[in-house]
């Protein structure tokens, strides 16, 4: 929102240099005695000048706003969050000291901050103040990007709301697992081999994956699913056949899925 509109350097010069038009009048006849004298014609007198004028008016400033630093944020999904600063501007100041809030418009769903709500402080007589926070993604968090309006309470903009906008982007990371050996083999009666599953995660992932082995034949065990965990540490899947299962070449699938 802006304050009353202010004339501009051309409207303020032409003024000064082209001010109202006043028309001159000759001055009463004067009468001596009996007779009558002619109008005497009198000159304005002229006096040279300089005028200096410097155009010191801009465009009318905004009475307040918010600031965010930066203004183009990016979130991961399951990471720790990204940092905003929030800079703010507003008029008239207050009268009194306190805490204000900010309210968010197009996050979108599994998108907080932290903390929330988001606060900052205000004084009285000052006309700026300052407030950090997170942005922080769930996996279920649409990836994509968003236009983000926040809006200040507790102190006013030339009469109106303090607001300002950031870009928001969600990115969801993924991660890749690897299976060695792979192929396995498998004997009755001997001990059970291990397989080991490790795990790669994209930077700024940090969920927990649940790994399962499917779509084996009775007879053959892989014991049970196995959370990993940050920072991934490898996990060993004990591989057995019970005797008497048909001997052959069998392909199972790892599944992973993530929670958090």
């Amino acid at each position: 929102m802006h304050g009353p509109a202010l004339p501009t350097c051309p409207t303020v010069l032409e003024h000064i240099l082209h001010p109202p038009t006043r028309h001159w009048r000759p001055p009463r006849p004067v009468r001596h005695g009996p007779s009558v004298a002619g109008p005497l014609r009198s000159r304005p007198a002229i006096a040279g000048f300089t005028l200096t004028l410097l155009c010191l008016l801009g465009p009318p400033a905004a009475f307040g706003q918010i600031t965010p630093v930066p203004p183009s944020v990016s979130v991961t999904g399951g990471a720790a969050g990204t940092s905003v600063q929030l800079n703010l501007v507003f008029d008239p100041p207050t009268l009194g000291s306190g805490t204000g809030t900010i309210s968010f418009t197009g996050l979108p769903a599994g998108v907080t901050t932290q903390p929330s709500p988001v606060t900052f402080p205000f004084f009285a007589g000052v006309t700026t103040s300052s407030t950090n926070f997170l942005f922080q993604a769930s996996l279920s968090a649409p990836a994509g990007t968003y236009p983000v309006t926040m809006t200040a309470s507790g102190v006013t903009c030339g009469g109106g709301p303090c607001t300002g906008s950031l870009t928001l982007t969600v990115v969801q990371p993924s991660f890749t697992s690897q299976v060695s050996p792979n192929p396995v083999q498998l004997q009755w009666g001997a001990p059970p081999q291990t397989v080991t599953v490790t795990t790669a995660p994209d930077a700024g992932f940090s969920a927990d994956i649940t790994y399962a082995f499917q779509g084996f034949p009775a007879g053959i065990s892989w014991g049970s699913p196995q959370v990993a965990s940050a920072p991934y540490p490898p996990l060993g899947f004990p591989f057995s056949v019970e005797a008497g299962t048909t001997p052959g070449t069998y392909t199972g699938t790892l599944t992973a899925t993530v929670t958090g």
